[in-house]
């Protein structure tokens, strides 16, 4: 049945149309007068055509055509009017109508002419529609299918493809109008065994396996390249071919690793007979029939022919094992699963239990179905133990962790909290519901969460461990903590926190006892200094005024005696000073230069090579190169030069003093660091010893005796820096 809309503004004769046309008995007429009310019904209603008068009111025919077309509305149109120029014709077939009848006195002609034009637009519609579907069903199929499609011609130009082949030669994009050699291998010939050419040069289909390759021409796998001949469909001869391309480069692979691994197993059956490994080929039939069997199964007792005449594999595999290993194999098998690791017990031919780890590789046909199980077997019983004695050490130290009244965190780079225990819950500043899974600087004070930050950035850049002291204010009470910090995984640190309030009190009161004792000594000291100095002038009185020889010996024994109590006193004051203040760091070539101001001769050449290098010591560090200048000044006898130099040795830093005097005599060495050894006061290098033993720096002289002094001080790794200019 065909479906027309009528549209003529005279009503007799749109009933004239319709009786003539129902009565050929294939249509169906639906009639309006207006050009708007039939678009209006072309949006609710199906028509396969529309017959349009000229002549209608507001909107005539050819508008209403004009409207349809710029739709995209390819539904026939037969302009049917009494108008009869010529142009109006020409108008109507430019604008897309299909037909132009003009309106005759000849009735039951004109209207078996328009029941003709009306059949043949509306069957040519239908079949240029079923063709337009058919091709877009063709396109979406060819642009649907996961392999690749080439359409070319007879010269291989590339006629058509399908998006596959798009995105696997997206370098060489457009590929159409290229050629296939080109195009697909960058090539500027044809291809040496092409199936194309072939299947051109025979009409028949070929089929070769070719390289994949990519953008400079490097082969990154492989295809499978079918090639169909395409017939003209009019003349019935070659017009071209198809190429049906499937990528085989994963089957490739496996191809060519099955082929190594046959290969390799030849090769490694003489050394896994010797190895720990045992290697098992069994069946997939009931109990696990072996095939074969290294001989380095005898560290289990058995030999291979055990398992060729009287046991399968499921034999020595520990009973309470047995189900769930089987179970869990099985499930393998049926996921397609083709490489996994199981663990079980076996029984060794006298009766031990071991441990095994056992590596199966499942051989499958084309159907993927098992053909062959391929185990490797090893014994890890030793490592079962020690694996067990490591979880019991564990255990161990986290009860030994938990006994500990320090506070242990577990946090991510940014300072994310990821867990803690806590020996004294007392001393968290918040309870753990609010600050597990939030940052540290978040959590607590803004000044302590800075600090946090920057020791974080510190344990991360450097891999060492960072200490940080610091107090909150808990319960009203401010109490001190110590943090240290260690790097445990990648991007994680861990830090235990200990509670130092008393240590830090007994500290403090230490120090205020310091503080009394130190003016106390200062104080007495003065006063001493005083008295002595009276006495001393007294004494040079005396001296003056005896002529007796005796007694002029005496006075000056005396004042030999006065004097040596002003040095010890000197002393003292100078060592009640080291360990009074936190040591810091200090750039050396500072500290030598003010070691040696104002009493070394001018004479006397410095070469001082230190530029750059600080170390952690006392303030008193500047008193060390003074009395090693003093010392070289008054025993060295000839000394023209000093050189103050260092070197790396491993973490550490060897920093050397050294003159060309004569040197230390070598049954000495040992002894000038002891107290009152020496000519002069006793002092000098047991004081030196005493500055640099503050933070851990070692002292020897190892020069040679008539060569000059050679001092080596050991600046352990932490106490050193390196590039900091002096001043």
């Amino acid at each position: 049945m065909i479906r027309v809309l009528h549209v003529d503004d005279e009503v007799e004769f749109l009933d004239l149309v319709s009786f003539f046309l129902k009565r050929e008995g294939d249509f169906e007429i639906d009639t309006t007068t207006t050009a708007e009310s039939a678009l209006e019904k072309m949006q609710s209603e199906n028509y396969d055509a529309v017959v349009v008068d000229y002549s209608l009111p507001v909107m005539d025919g050819i508008e209403l055509l004009k409207i349809l077309r710029a739709k995209g509305l390819r539904i026939p149109f037969v302009l049917f009017t009494g108008k009869g120029k010529e142009e109006t014709a020409v108008q109507a077939l430019n604008c897309g109508a299909d037909f132009y009848l003009q309106k005759g006195a000849s009735t039951q002609l004109q209207f078996t002419e328009l029941a003709n034009m009306l059949r043949k637009s509306v069957q040519s519609n239908r079949s240029d529609a079923a063709a337009r579907e058919g091709e877009r069903f063709l396109s979406s199929v060819f642009s649907s299918i996961q392999d690749g499609i080439s359409v070319l011609d007879k010269d291989l130009n590339i006629l058509r493809v399908n998006q596959t082949m798009e995105d696997w030669y997206s370098h060489k994009m457009p590929l159409v109008g290229k050629k296939c050699y080109d195009a697909y291998h960058g090539r500027q010939s044809q291809c040496d065994s092409c199936p194309s050419i072939r299947t051109i040069e025979s009409g028949k289909s070929a089929y070769e396996v070719v390289p994949k390759t990519g953008p400079k021409g490097e082969i990154m796998g492989w295809l499978d390249l079918f090639s169909f001949p395409m017939m003209d469909s009019g003349t019935g001869e070659l017009s071209g071919v198809i190429e049906y391309v499937r990528d085989i480069t994963d089957r490739r692979k496996a191809e060519l690793e099955l082929h190594d691994t046959l290969e390799r197993y030849k090769e490694l059956q003489g050394i896994m007979d010797k190895g720990p490994a045992i290697l098992v080929i069994w069946r997939p039939e009931p109990g696990s029939p072996v095939s074969f069997i290294s001989d380095s199964v005898a560290q289990w007792g058995y030999i291979r022919d055990d398992f060729v005449s009287t046991l399968v594999y499921d034999d020595i595999i520990h009973k309470e094992d047995l189900e769930r290993e089987r179970e869990e194999f099985r499930d393998f098998v049926r996921k397609g699963v083709d490489d996994f690791v199981q663990e079980y017990r076996i029984v060794t031919k006298s009766g031990e239990v071991r441990c095994v780890e056992d590596h199966t590789y499942v051989r499958r046909d084309s159907d993927g179905n098992p053909v062959l199980y391929e185990g490797i077997v090893i014994d890890v019983t030793a490592r079962k133990i020690a694996q067990q004695k490591s979880e019991e050490l564990t255990s161990r130290l986290q009860a030994i962790v938990e006994a500990f009244p320090d506070v242990y965190f577990h946090v991510d780079a940014d300072g994310t909290i990821l867990d803690f225990n806590a020996g004294r819950i007392a001393d968290l500043y918040v309870p753990p519901q609010k600050f597990l899974g939030r940052k540290m600087q978040e959590v607590l004070p803004p000044d302590v969460g800075e600090m946090y930050g920057d020791a974080f950035d510190e344990v991360l850049k450097t891999g060492r461990i960072v200490a940080r002291k610091y107090s909150l204010v808990i319960q009203g009470e401010t109490r001190f903590f110590e943090a240290r910090l260690a790097p445990i995984a990648k991007e994680q640190v861990l830090i235990v926190v200990r509670n130092i309030s008393a240590s830090k009190r007994a500290e403090e009161a230490l120090e205020v006892a310091n503080q009394k004792l130190n003016l106390l000594g200062q104080v007495t000291r003065h006063d001493a200094m005083n008295q002595l100095a009276v006495l001393m002038g007294w004494l040079e009185i005396a001296q003056e005024s005896v002529t007796e020889p005796p007694v002029k010996e005496y006075i000056k024994n005396m004042r030999t005696a006065a004097e040596t109590v002003i040095k010890q006193l000197d002393f003292t004051g100078d060592y009640e000073k080291m360990g009074a203040v936190k040591p810091e760091w200090i750039d050396v070539k500072t500290a030598f230069l003010n070691g040696i101001a104002g009493f070394c001769p001018s004479e006397l050449a410095m070469l001082v090579h230190v530029d750059g290098l600080q170390i952690y010591a006392d303030t008193m560090f500047e008193k060390v190169f003074h009395n090693l200048a003093d010392n070289s000044i008054r025993h060295g006898k000839k000394v023209t030069e000093i050189r103050v130099h260092y070197k790396k040795k491993g973490n550490d830093v060897l920093l050397f003093y050294e003159d060309d005097g004569v040197g230390v005599p070598a049954g000495e060495k040992d002894k000038i660091f002891m107290r009152g050894i020496g000519t002069h006061t006793g002092f000098g290098l047991f004081m030196v010893r005493a500055i640099l033993g503050i933070t851990g720096i070692t002292i020897e002289e190892n020069g040679i005796p008539g060569h000059g002094v050679r001092f080596e001080m050991l600046v352990p790794s932490g106490n050193h820096r390196i590039g900091h200019s002096g001043q």
